[in-house]
């Protein structure tokens, strides 16, 4: 508790929903829809010349959870964010081959 101006404030209770459209009016660019834009940092990409892929097998997943990371995923590929690869010559711990 806080002892301000002799009073004591156990609680403040504020309404989510007033907060919530508070905050959107005061940082609206924060609220819209689509993809972000970092502008306080500076990256850099360093590729390494002749360096071959690796393999990473899919993470399980929660059947509870199938649902949400499908409906995620497809929401990423219509953004753009992420494609699909086309074929599965990855798909092979051993790398690609050829026949």
């Amino acid at each position: 508790m806080m002892n301000h101006m002799k009073l004591m404030v156990a609680q403040v209770k504020v309404k989510d929903s007033d907060l919530g459209e508070e905050l959107k009016k005061t940082f609206p660019s924060v609220f819209e829809e689509g993809l972000g834009l970092c502008t306080k940092e500076k990256a850099e990409l360093q590729l390494v010349q002749n360096a071959r892929p690796v393999f990473r097998g899919c993470r399980p997943v929660a059947h509870a959870a199938v649902e949400s990371v499908d409906k995620e995923l497809d929401r990423l590929l219509q953004m753009g964010v992420i494609a699909p690869m086309g074929d599965d010559t990855m798909g092979d711990e051993r790398g690609p081959r050829s026949i």
